[in-house]
């Protein structure tokens, strides 16, 4: 559990799939937090300290994922892993189906992991 405070998670998501939607590519750092859409209707939520992984949306649909939400805490249901190689986003999912993204923004994510190690 973490303690989200300022804003709720389920609008964050709300307005990243609404981004994917819209075809725009767009970024959110809420340490430990990273929620991202893509010009193809992709999003995804990262968490940035344990490398966990949720596709939100996927061509222009909305993808569901468990979030508990409330005023003080939030947990999710992370369906898989993610790592950064190189330009190359890869998923792994919790079967073990590997999967790899060209278009996602790979250096917005290695400034938020940085982000999320300084604030430890």
């Amino acid at each position: 559990m973490v303690n989200w405070r300022e804003i709720s998670l389920a609008e964050e998501v709300k307005h990243i799939r609404a981004c994917a939607l819209a075809g725009e590519m767009h970024t959110v750092t809420r340490i430990p937090l990273f929620l991202f859409s893509t010009e193809t209707g992709a999003a995804w939520m990262l968490d940035l300290e344990d490398r966990f992984a949720a596709r939100i949306m996927s061509e222009c649909l909305p993808l569901e994922v468990t979030i508990d939400d409330n005023v003080k805490n939030f947990s999710i249901a992370w369906p898989g892993t993610y790592s950064v190689l190189g330009p190359a986003f890869v998923f792994t999912d919790k079967s073990g189906k590997v999967s790899t993204f060209m278009d996602f923004p790979v250096r917005a994510i290695k400034k938020a992991e940085r982000m999320a190690r300084q604030a430890k």
